[in-house]
């Protein structure tokens, strides 16, 4: 059975009144009941150091993005990841599912709301890489600013408060 992670009330990127909770991967609900808009990666290098991304719309965050119609999860991870640090997931990297940030709208549907609704959610993906991270730097047109590896106890500092922490995922082999 899964783990309620965090929870929080009213958080100002959707319509109020609502609800996100971050979830242990076990607890994700299924994508054909809660849709998936969105993927974000933790990525570790064989160092332990977690790789960043500076998204010019909110800072220092994970790699990650939205879903495109008929994408599958674990392809999208690798498109933004790439998409917004320069990485190419090594072949046999395998991501695990580790978190689900489920949203709940309590009110009515908004006009023009382009997401599912009342339910959304976006999954967390970790994934270990074998030795020191590749360098790191997003191609042109991307959205971001920089990418970089981080080591853990620098993390906070460039992301501040952050709901995926709640994850308390280490660096380690998965």
């Amino acid at each position: 059975m899964g783990v309620l992670l965090d929870l929080v009330l009213d958080v100002s990127f959707a319509p109020a009144p609502n609800t996100l909770a971050l979830l242990d991967g076990a607890a994700a609900p299924d994508p054909a009941q809660v849709g998936l808009t969105a993927v974000a990666g933790m990525i570790f290098d064989g160092a332990g150091r977690l790789l960043l991304t500076d998204v010019v719309a909110r800072g220092f965050d994970l790699p990650g993005g939205h879903v495109e119609p008929g994408e599958r999860a674990l392809a999208t991870l690798r498109r933004e990841v790439h998409e917004e640090t320069g990485l190419r997931l090594p072949a046999g990297t395998r991501p695990r599912l580790a978190a689900a940030a489920v949203l709940s709208i309590a009110g009515p549907r908004p006009a023009g709301y382009r997401y599912p609704y009342p339910l959304s959610q976006m999954w967390i993906y970790l994934a270990h890489l074998d030795g020191p991270g590749p360098p790191v730097a997003p191609p042109a047109g991307s959205e971001c600013r920089a990418a970089r590896w981080v080591d853990p106890a620098a993390v906070r500092s460039l992301t501040g408060p952050r709901m995926w922490q709640a994850a308390q995922v280490r660096p380690g082999p998965a």
